[in-house]
């Protein structure tokens, strides 16, 4: 259950109101998840239901991805189609965090409901070399050979039967 007391808080700060604070550092929603950038409930759900790592992502907010995952946010929390947080941003080409989140400790051979991991998306995508996703896409690629897993792509089928079968993750190469 969701716990209203960090809204009051900050609705309760001088100057505050349900849209915006007068010194412009807070912000708040009804019917939604706090959000705030002094106060936010790292546990609390976002405004699909998932856990809000996958909200900030989806908005590209570099600066609160930081801040979930500086305050302890569950990096392989699972998301639409039980995908995970990095897999979330390969997926909608956010390179620059899938690094970030790589960085941080994220498990990028966690796959989704459909089988589909980091590398493949990794494998597969093609991106301008020369733009900053591009080359936040190459740095990721360099820390998957250097881990041995850049190899590891299947089809999305032979993941899921090898995760039926408890053989996944496969040994890096």
């Amino acid at each position: 259950m969701y716990s209203y007391i960090p809204l009051i808080a900050l609705l309760l700060l001088p100057g505050c109101g349900l849209k915006q604070c007068q010194n412009g550092q807070h912000s708040a929603s009804i019917g939604g998840s706090v959000i705030a950038d002094i106060i936010e409930n790292r546990d609390a759900p976002g405004r699909e239901g998932h856990p809000q790592i996958f909200e900030a992502i989806e908005d590209r907010n570099h600066d609160r991805v930081a801040r979930l995952i500086a305050s302890g946010a569950n990096l392989e929390a699972r998301g639409y189609a039980q995908g995970t947080p990095i897999l979330k941003a390969a997926l909608t080409h956010n390179w620059t965090m899938a690094e970030m989140l790589l960085a941080a400790g994220a498990n990028p051979m966690v796959p989704d409901e459909f089988g589909i991991t980091l590398p493949a998306v990794a494998a597969r995508s093609r991106l301008n070399p020369e733009s900053d996703e591009g080359q936040a896409l190459a740095r990721v690629r360099k820390i998957l050979v250097e881990r041995g897993l850049i190899g590891l792509v299947f089809p999305p089928d032979q993941v899921r039967a090898m995760v039926a079968e408890g053989r996944w993750p496969p040994d890096p190469q």
